[in-house]
């Protein structure tokens, strides 16, 4: 067995961007914006994104140098939590996965393209998935010589945010090894984006055909297996506490409705089967909680250790399953009005469906944190 002697570590740059955050997302969100940009093509404000931009959020992973804060992952962690926490509906995620693979894997000449441009508002996402499978790791996606260059050509599916992205990183295959390729979103036809209706509406998603796309050689970024996996799970772990500030809010709600709603005669938080499942919902979500910022304290620049990879999983397994029993407890609770679209907990439960299987689901997280400990 393993043992380690590392802790959490809440440094006081998280507790300031973690309240300055939370006074940010409770003015910007809740669950009626969430639900009025549904019906929204790209899902998400344009004007709470430029106030992020202003408070440097879309660079707090990026180095002084081109124009970020230079805080990191773990920085980012709060902001994500707060959004989950006031179902915030933006593509901070997909942004914050893009800029990590320029920092940590590209060059020079790429960094210096690329990161003054996040920092200024413009919006990237990574593109893994050949199939729906998060634990596949080849690409089918092949890159072939053509005049001096390559061609891309093939698909890519659920990529998270694709249709308001400036520039697609894509995971494909160059003589049998891994490339990250960057990919301009000019260069691709508007028509070969697919949007797919996912179980949580609020997100949004799209199949992307790549059609002799035409690459050049300053646009591909080597990557080894343990490059891809680090990436992967950099968005597990923000997915996990993306997860925790949901649950939050799921477990605000149901006691909000169990304090207040009366059946003979009685407040029904006070009957035993009710009382005794949310004070579940609580001790998993400070479990969950534990795990998500455990994990971000250890997060290194390079290649993730050992310990760093087992801290994300068990922080996505949790998380994942945490969200998932409060939001099936929030509909139950709510009795016939809980199956409804109009309640409030439908839309958590959507939410947990679809962070379930985001980067994995908990045994396949459970599983490599096996392979970890036991290799």
């Amino acid at each position: 067995m393993r043992s380690s002697n590392l802790k959490i570590d809440f440094c006081e740059e998280q507790a300031i961007i973690n309240s300055a955050a939370r006074e940010f997302c409770l003015d910007n969100s809740n669950t009626t914006t969430s639900r009025q940009l549904i019906n929204c093509k790209l899902g998400f404000n344009q004007d709470i994104w430029e106030k992020i931009t202003e408070l440097g959020w879309t660079g707090i992973n990026i180095p002084e140098q081109y124009g970020g804060i230079d805080l990191g992952i773990k920085c980012a962690v709060p902001i994500v939590e707060q959004m989950g926490k006031t179902m915030m509906s933006l593509p901070y995620i997909s942004l914050l996965l893009a800029t990590e693979v320029i920092v940590r894997l590209a060059n020079r000449q790429q960094q210096e393209k690329w990161l003054p441009l996040f920092c200024q508002g413009k919006i990237g996402t990574v593109a893994f998935l050949d199939n729906e499978d998060w634990g596949s790791t080849d690409s089918s996606l092949e890159l072939t010589e053509k005049a001096g260059g390559y061609v891309l050509d093939g698909e890519k599916l659920l990529v998270s945010d694709a249709e308001a992205a400036d520039l697609l990183i894509v995971l494909a295959r160059l003589k049998g090894k891994n490339v990250f390729v960057l990919v301009e979103a000019s260069q691709i036809n508007k028509s070969n984006f697919n949007s797919r209706t996912l179980i949580d509406e609020t997100k949004r998603s799209s199949d992307v055909s790549f059609q002799q796309v035409t690459i050049e050689k300053e646009h591909l970024i080597n990557v080894s297996l343990d490059n891809v996996r680090t990436i992967k799970l950099l968005g597990a772990l923000l997915t996990a506490a993306e997860s925790v500030g949901t649950n939050s809010i799921t477990l605000d709600t149901i006691v909000s409705y169990l304090t207040t709603r009366k059946q003979f005669g009685k407040l029904i938080g006070s009957y035993q089967a009710l009382k005794h499942p949310t004070v579940d919902i609580l001790l998993k979500l400070d479990s969950a909680k534990s795990l998500v910022y455990h994990a971000a304290s250890l997060i290194e620049k390079g290649s993730l250790s050992d310990d760093s990879q087992i801290a994300c999983h068990m922080a996505k397994a949790q998380a994942s399953e945490a969200l998932s029993f409060a939001g099936d407890r929030a509909v139950q609770f709510h009795g016939g009005m809980g199956f409804t679209y109009d309640c409030d907990a439908m839309l958590f439960i959507r939410r947990a469906q679809w962070a379930y299987q985001q980067f994995g689901d908990p045994q396949h997280h459970r599983k490599n944190v096996a392979r970890l400990i036991f290799k």
